[in-house]
Protein backbone atom coordinates (compact mmCIF):
# COMPACT_ATOMS: atom_id res chain seq x y z
CA UNK A 1 0.00 0.00 0.00
CA UNK A 2 2.57 2.19 0.72
CA UNK A 3 4.64 1.63 -2.79
CA UNK A 4 0.61 2.54 -4.40
CA UNK A 5 0.24 5.67 -2.16
CA UNK A 6 4.28 7.22 -3.21
CA UNK A 7 3.34 6.14 -7.30
CA UNK A 8 0.06 8.01 -6.67
CA UNK A 9 1.26 11.31 -4.45
CA UNK A 10 4.56 11.86 -5.53
CA UNK A 11 4.43 10.57 -9.21
CA UNK A 12 0.80 10.48 -10.56
CA UNK A 13 -0.56 13.85 -8.76
CA UNK A 14 2.65 15.40 -8.28
CA UNK A 15 2.14 17.04 -4.83
CA UNK A 16 3.93 16.61 -1.45
CA UNK A 17 2.24 14.10 0.84
CA UNK A 18 3.26 16.91 3.74
CA UNK A 19 1.36 19.91 2.18
CA UNK A 20 -2.34 18.01 1.77
CA UNK A 21 -4.76 16.56 3.95
CA UNK A 22 -6.22 13.31 3.05
CA UNK A 23 -9.62 11.92 2.56
CA UNK A 24 -9.74 8.39 2.68
CA UNK A 25 -12.42 6.30 1.40
CA UNK A 26 -13.28 3.11 2.93
CA UNK A 27 -15.51 0.38 2.71
CA UNK A 28 -18.32 -0.30 5.32
CA UNK A 29 -17.53 -2.11 8.62
CA UNK A 30 -14.07 -1.33 7.51
CA UNK A 31 -11.76 -3.38 10.56
CA UNK A 32 -10.17 -1.59 13.00
CA UNK A 33 -6.73 -2.71 12.23
CA UNK A 34 -6.60 -2.22 8.63
CA UNK A 35 -8.02 1.52 9.61
CA UNK A 36 -5.41 1.95 12.52
CA UNK A 37 -2.80 0.40 9.46
CA UNK A 38 -3.75 3.12 7.07
CA UNK A 39 -3.61 5.91 9.46
CA UNK A 40 -0.33 5.60 10.90
CA UNK A 41 1.26 4.86 7.91
CA UNK A 42 -0.30 8.31 6.29
CA UNK A 43 0.82 9.84 9.02
CA UNK A 44 4.08 8.42 9.92
CA UNK A 45 5.45 7.53 6.55
CA UNK A 46 4.25 10.75 4.50
CA UNK A 47 3.78 13.03 7.64
CA UNK A 48 0.02 14.01 6.20
CA UNK A 49 -1.14 17.25 7.99
CA UNK A 50 -4.38 15.82 8.35
CA UNK A 51 -6.37 12.69 7.82
CA UNK A 52 -10.53 11.71 6.99
CA UNK A 53 -11.59 8.71 6.60
CA UNK A 54 -15.38 8.18 5.10
CA UNK A 55 -17.19 5.67 4.73
CA UNK A 56 -17.85 5.21 0.72
CA UNK A 57 -21.19 4.72 0.86
CA UNK A 58 -21.76 7.98 3.23
CA UNK A 59 -19.50 9.57 0.55
CA UNK A 60 -21.73 8.39 -1.97
CA UNK A 61 -24.81 10.00 -0.23
CA UNK A 62 -23.29 13.59 0.20
CA UNK A 63 -22.17 13.56 -3.41
CA UNK A 64 -26.37 13.71 -4.17
CA UNK A 65 -26.64 16.53 -1.76
CA UNK A 66 -28.95 13.64 0.47
CA UNK A 67 -28.98 13.67 4.17
CA UNK A 68 -30.36 9.90 4.11
CA UNK A 69 -30.22 7.51 1.84
CA UNK A 70 -29.88 3.15 1.13
CA UNK A 71 -26.77 3.02 -1.60
CA UNK A 72 -26.02 -0.03 -3.10
CA UNK A 73 -22.41 0.08 -3.75
CA UNK A 74 -21.55 -2.58 -6.93
CA UNK A 75 -17.65 -3.16 -7.33
CA UNK A 76 -16.20 -5.77 -9.83
CA UNK A 77 -15.40 -8.45 -6.40
CA UNK A 78 -18.10 -6.87 -3.39
CA UNK A 79 -21.50 -5.83 -3.23
CA UNK A 80 -22.63 -3.89 -0.69
CA UNK A 81 -25.73 -2.67 0.36
CA UNK A 82 -26.08 0.24 3.09
CA UNK A 83 -28.56 2.67 4.76
CA UNK A 84 -26.90 6.17 5.96
CA UNK A 85 -28.78 8.75 8.17
CA UNK A 86 -27.76 12.28 8.79
CA UNK A 87 -24.15 11.58 7.47
CA UNK A 88 -23.66 8.48 9.24
CA UNK A 89 -23.34 5.32 8.19
CA UNK A 90 -25.94 2.65 10.07
CA UNK A 91 -24.07 -0.04 10.91
CA UNK A 92 -26.81 -2.71 11.61
CA UNK A 93 -27.95 -2.19 7.83
CA UNK A 94 -24.65 -3.28 5.99
CA UNK A 95 -25.43 -6.57 4.27
CA UNK A 96 -22.50 -8.14 1.54
CA UNK A 97 -24.37 -9.46 -1.47
CA UNK A 98 -23.00 -12.53 -3.40
CA UNK A 99 -23.40 -11.29 -6.76
CA UNK A 100 -20.79 -8.64 -7.55
CA UNK A 101 -20.08 -6.16 -10.77
CA UNK A 102 -17.66 -9.47 -12.44
CA UNK A 103 -20.88 -11.36 -11.93
CA UNK A 104 -22.71 -8.98 -14.02
CA UNK A 105 -19.95 -8.14 -16.84
CA UNK A 106 -20.01 -11.98 -17.28
CA UNK A 107 -23.85 -12.39 -17.30
CA UNK A 108 -23.92 -9.83 -19.76
CA UNK A 109 -21.52 -10.82 -21.70
CA UNK A 110 -23.16 -14.22 -22.13
CA UNK A 111 -26.20 -12.44 -23.28
CA UNK A 112 -24.21 -10.47 -26.11
CA UNK A 113 -22.80 -13.62 -27.20
CA UNK A 114 -25.97 -15.73 -27.12
CA UNK A 115 -27.86 -13.49 -29.68
CA UNK A 116 -24.44 -12.91 -31.81
CA UNK A 117 -23.31 -9.18 -31.11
Amino acid sequence: MEALWHHLLEVELRVSPQEHPILLSEPPLNPKPTREKHTELLFETFDVPGLFLAVQGVLSMLSLARTESVVVDIGEGVCNVQAAYLAHLLPHTVTQLDVTGGDLTTFFMQLLTAKGR
